[in-house]
């Protein structure tokens, strides 16, 4: 059986037109304010970010943001925080074993981390955990190829 990258959470997918997902709510000026602040630099056509509804992926709820480029989505975002470590650890192992049944062995995995990559032709996805401040926090961040040309583009121009 061949193994393909998840490109779907829940009710969302990769290029699924914005207008037909449900239960998005889009950044608010203030939200795209801070998001800036922390790095986010725009450099796709009409992006737009979102929070989406609540995600349920491997047994576990994922609070849920969409990024949209031309009207679809090209990134879902899962992200779980708690400051319990160990609860936080089995949620990371029983993921990681789920990804990797569900898309086979990751194409990267940099030394002494907690990240790893799935490169696929429909797009990459990244799971990892962090730890700052006594919090612990776990993301998925599913990203479609579509933008390629997009990224390339706005690269070349700076």
């Amino acid at each position: 059986m061949k193994q393909t990258m998840i490109t779907k959470a829940e009710n969302y997918y990769l290029n699924q037109p914005i207008n037909e997902a449900p239960d998005l709510k889009e950044y608010t000026a203030e939200e795209y304010q801070m998001f800036e602040m922390a790095g986010w630099v725009k450099m796709l056509e009409d992006e737009r970010i979102y929070h989406g509804k609540e995600t349920n992926l491997n047994g576990s709820l994922w609070d849920t943001v969409i990024g949209a480029t031309n009207g679809k989505i090209y990134k879902i975002s899962l992200l779980i925080i708690d400051a319990n470590k160990k609860h936080m650890g089995n949620v990371f192992k029983s993921t990681l074993d789920y990804m990797i049944k569900e898309m086979g062995k990751y194409s990267e995995h940099p030394f002494l981390s907690k990240r790893y990559i799935w490169d696929a032709p429909e797009g990459n996805l990244i799971f990892e955990q962090l730890s700052k401040f006594g919090q612990h926090c776990i993301n998925i961040f599913i990203t479609s190829s579509s933008i390629r040309e997009q990224v390339q583009n706005y690269i070349s121009k700076h």
